[in-house]
């Protein structure tokens, strides 16, 4: 718990031609720029600086602010492009966070000249009016907004523009309360979140109390003047613990702090390349980000918040971010050739999470985006067709696969790509046929029960035909029923045994009382990144052995009766190197791994190396046809 505030003060200069002189200092940001824009509204002067000084590592020393008492800023600053703002019935609703992460995109580059939320703004009596004077950048926000607001509820864009005119007027006239809140603000650094909210509650009106804890915060924020040092504020605030309100007005003021590019590079500091940051941001949503000493402190710090507490909103901008830098054209890293398809290999595979990929279908359709850019071969980008195998064989989770997939149906891309997304996800529902097709990798009943309802989740949501949902929700309910029975029985180790080697375990045991498997034609026996437990001597019938390169299907071999396959996995005891199908109905023999190893143990010491060594060439071949 960090409750040491860094002190800073903000000393205001005023010009008369080219000699400068100090007007006064303050202990608050928002409290120079009121006095600043008093100062610019006299026209006494030339010219107005704010410079800071502070004792804080996260605040640069020197000069913020400085604006010709014409009101003409230093540069021109202009709205950034959005698309869509949400409706304001009352002007309270612009405080509301969704209007305030619509506002910030809006004014990105204006806020991020100033280092300043949204939220500070709009408690900043100078500050809204240092907006108001800039006569190119205000207009044009507002009559974006305006012009937004018609195209999506109708009406004339002039009238809505005269809402929006007195909704600032208003907002304005509210802010000069802000200056009754000192106490407030002070509550806030004693007792934390929760403890303000608690004397909101016994003192302030129903009505009332979101404003007096947002102008807190307001104030607080205001009282450093760089994004890192916003952050560490309410890092304190959170580190104090926090529940209910408390933990959502967190959430959104992280949220809206990391909403700016800006704000992302000054907390990420410097990284080696844009797939890196990509990388950091994703695991750092979901709190499983890998520190180090050398990791910055407010790095580790809000990456144990987001392990330890549901924080939606700053997760979701965390996330957007690397959709959209994922799904653009952009490079992701300064190599080219096969040190960037390996980096973005990498970056697929950390996206997994319980049941799919983090980030849902925009992540899902994004990732395939960039795959058909990234991973093709020659001038031709990969078809949408490859990009979605290419995907599917990097991903080693069967859980991540399905729900990548539920996911997609949710997507834009869904809509032209139906077929191939269902025609993927009908192979996997027909092989379902035990929990250990799904979860062959769960080390308890609770880790597989975590994957199948991360599974059920996307399902529930997924745009599928009604006979393939009730495939899978028939299928994935007696899963959960299955690993809910073994939490309640305790037999963790039985159920762990049975599901990290897969249906093999389970064949390999009906082998030596059957003495047989039976496999229809288009069964998948196993595939690649799959756990094994035993080979196979194939009796009669075909099966299919391939990998995939580029999201194409390479068969390697088709075997025929008196071969043997799978032998691989249990030499080196790594995982399947490639995907065997059955091309026609087919009779396989068990070989388990304890009679594969006796009968190596009865082999010279060369040759039990030799074999070993086959074994890593043969793996290095069909590494090289996959890339």
């Amino acid at each position: 718990m960090n409750q040491k505030f860094a002190k800073s003060s903000y000393e205001v200069f005023v010009a008369d031609g080219d000699r400068w002189t100090i007007d006064s200092v303050h202990s608050a940001k928002w409290q120079a720029m009121d006095r600043v824009q008093e100062l610019l509204e006299s026209n006494r002067y030339d010219a107005v600086r704010v410079s800071v000084e502070s004792d804080s590592k996260h605040v640069k020393t020197g000069v913020i602010f400085e604006q010709k008492c014409d009101g003409k800023p230093h540069k021109t600053i202009t709205i950034s492009p959005v698309d869509a703002v949400p409706l304001c019935g009352t002007f309270e609703d612009s405080y509301e966070y969704e209007s305030r992460l619509a506002i910030g995109r809006l004014l990105r580059a204006y806020l991020d000249e100033h280092q300043l939320t949204v939220l500070e703004l709009q408690f900043s009596p100078g500050q809204l009016g240092l907006l108001e004077r800039n006569e190119t950048l205000f207009p044009q926000a507002a009559q974006r907004i305006a012009t937004l607001h018609a195209q999506a509820a109708g009406g004339r864009p002039a009238e809505w523009a005269d809402k929006i005119y007195k909704t600032f007027a208003r907002v304005k006239e509210r802010a000069k309360t802000a200056l009754e809140l000192d106490s407030f603000n002070q509550t806030l650094k004693e007792k934390g979140l929760e403890g303000l909210i608690e004397r909101t509650v016994k003192e302030v009106a129903t009505e009332n109390r979101d404003f007096y804890v947002l102008g807190a915060l307001a104030a607080y924020l205001g009282e450093v003047a760089e994004w890192n040092a916003k952050l560490e504020r309410i890092l304190d605030l959170a580190e104090r613990g926090l529940g209910g309100p408390a933990l959502g007005f967190a959430d959104e003021a992280i949220a809206e702090i990391l909403d700016g590019a800006s704000a992302v590079r000054d907390v990420l500091g410097s990284v080696a390349d844009a797939i890196t940051a990509h990388g950091t941001l994703a695991r750092l949503s979901a709190g499983r980000l890998e520190t180090k000493k050398s990791t910055r402190p407010n790095i580790a710090r809000l990456n144990a918040l987001m392990g330890r507490l549901d924080m939606p909103l700053t997760k979701g901008v965390l996330l957007e971010r690397v959709r959209n830098g994922i799904g653009g054209v952009g490079p992701l890293t300064r190599e080219e050739g096969e040190a960037n398809r390996e980096a973005f290999i990498a970056f697929v595979r950390q996206l997994g999470e319980n049941g799919g990929l983090l980030g849902g279908p925009r992540m899902s359709e994004a990732v395939i985006r960039r795959t058909r850019i990234t991973l093709k071969q020659g001038e031709n980008d990969l078809t949408m067709e490859q990009g979605i195998d290419s995907i599917l064989g990097l991903l080693a989770d069967r859980t991540v696969r399905l729900g990548h997939l539920l996911d997609l149906t949710r997507s834009p891309l869904a809509e032209k790509h139906q077929p191939i997304v269902l025609d993927r996800l009908q192979r996997i529902e027909t092989n379902l046929s035990s929990i250990s097709s799904l979860v062959p990798a769960a080390n308890t009943p609770g880790d597989a029960l975590i994957k199948v309802k991360g599974v059920k989740e996307r399902l529930e949501l997924a745009k599928l035909p009604h006979q393939l949902h009730d495939g899978f929700r028939i299928k994935i309910d007696k899963f959960e029923k299955i690993c809910r029975a073994a939490m309640a029985s305790g037999k963790h180790s039985s159920f762990a045994k049975a599901t990290s080697k897969g249906g093999e375990k389970k064949m390999a045991k009906n082998a030596k009382t059957l003495g047989r498997m039976v496999m229809e034609p288009g069964t998948c026996i196993f595939e690649v990144g799959d756990e094994a437990s035993c080979a196979y001597l194939l009796r009669s019938g075909q099966v299919e052995i391939s990998t995939h390169k580029n999201g194409s299907k390479v068969i390697l071999t088709t075997l025929g009766p008196g071969q043997i396959f799978g032998e691989l996995a249990l030499l080196d005891k790594a995982p399947r190197s490639a995907t065997a199908t059955a091309l026609e109905k087919c009779e396989l023999a068990i070989v388990t791994e304890d009679a594969l190893n006796a009968q190596i143990e009865k082999l010279e010491p060369f040759l039990k190396h030799w074999l070993l060594y086959l074994s890593g060439r043969i793996r290095d071949l069909t590494a090289k046809i996959e890339q």
